[in-house]
């Protein structure tokens, strides 16, 4: 009988403990499609080009808005102004894409067409040094130390001008030395070209090959040539290799009070991809272009500061 009650106590135990660590059935919520998408847009009337969209969905995580086709996505919260600054001076219709993201990857989205009127204007003196008498192209610097350079965006005095590794001669991968910036300007018309060269090839970070090719496998440190112009079967993001660009000031001043100038580019590169559009300009002269981007890629986790150099082609 004993025996009986010791066996039906230890049946009894193990029951117990089973029902004690049994977890409740995970309970999986209804994934639910954003609707009542609304869209709201307001176009700045100085023809600066700048334009800012507002947008709310029911049931929305954010917003993704892509201002121009192949355009890298500029992502808020439902009923945060996205804003983007168009550089092609004329009067013409823009698509834009909305796309509101709900749970679990769910969207819903819209297209709407802005009327711009730009008139974008650079300063005579600044257009003649990047561009010439009309078109004027650069190549990389290469044949001085610290053509390329990377590092923190920020130090404790405030933005960084000097990079903390700056690349030794001729140092890149040869992919990048055979590309050619091109600037032209015909009346306000500015544009920019990108010929990558034969090969159709420029260099990438390894933190942002990614970006292009979301099957790839990055190696730490080790940037890669890859054809970004265009899609293919991998890549979900490209470049645009003719496109339009400005340069302007927002009344900042150096350490010597002059005007701080940015150059922007309308998707696109200036040879080596870092997802910056906007360049600050650290030299600009007849013989030489030296600027500083900032951009987070999507395998670091602090802002980095890149630094570019180039000289006219002969």
């Amino acid at each position: 009988m004993k025996d009986m009650i010791n066996k039906y106590s230890a049946l009894l135990l193990v029951f117990l403990t089973l029902m004690a660590c049994q977890e409740d059935e995970p309970t999986l919520s209804a994934l639910v499609v954003p609707t009542n998408l609304s869209i709201s847009t307001v176009v700045d009337s100085d023809q600066s080009g700048n334009v800012t969209l507002t947008a709310t969905a029911d049931n929305a995580l954010n917003i993704h808005v892509i201002f121009k086709q192949n355009a890298e996505p500029v992502v808020v919260s439902p009923g945060e102004p996205a804003s983007f600054r168009y550089t092609q001076s004329g009067q013409y219709s823009q698509l834009i894409t909305v796309v509101a993201y709900g749970a679990g990857g769910t969207a819903t989205s819209k297209n709407i067409d802005v009327d711009l009127d730009v008139q974008l204007l650079i300063d005579p003196e600044i257009l003649q040094k990047i561009a010439g008498d009309g078109t004027k192209s650069w190549v990389w610097n290469r044949e001085v130390g610290g053509h390329w350079g990377a590092g923190s965006a920020y130090d404790a005095s405030g933005i960084k001008l000097n990079a903390d590794f700056n690349i030794d001669p001729n140092a890149l991968n040869p992919c990048a030395y055979d590309d050619v910036l091109t600037f032209s300007y015909e009346g306000i018309n500015y544009g920019y070209q990108l010929d990558t060269g034969v090969d159709n090839l420029t260099l990438v970070g390894w933190a942002d090959e990614q970006y292009f090719f979301p099957n790839a496998s990055p190696q730490q440190f080790v940037d890669v040539c890859r054809d970004i112009s265009s899609p293919n079967a991998t890549n979900v993001n490209k470049i645009d290799t003719n496109t339009s660009f400005l340069i302007f000031t927002e009344g900042e001043l150096d350490n010597d009070n002059n005007p701080v100038y940015y150059l922007q580019i309308e998707n696109s590169t200036l040879s080596f991809w870092n997802g910056s559009k906007t360049y600050r300009i650290l030299i600009l002269t007849e013989d030489l272009l030296r600027v500083r981007a900032e951009f987070q890629p999507i395998l670091e986790s602090d802002l980095v500061a890149y630094f570019h150099e180039f000289i006219p082609i002969e």
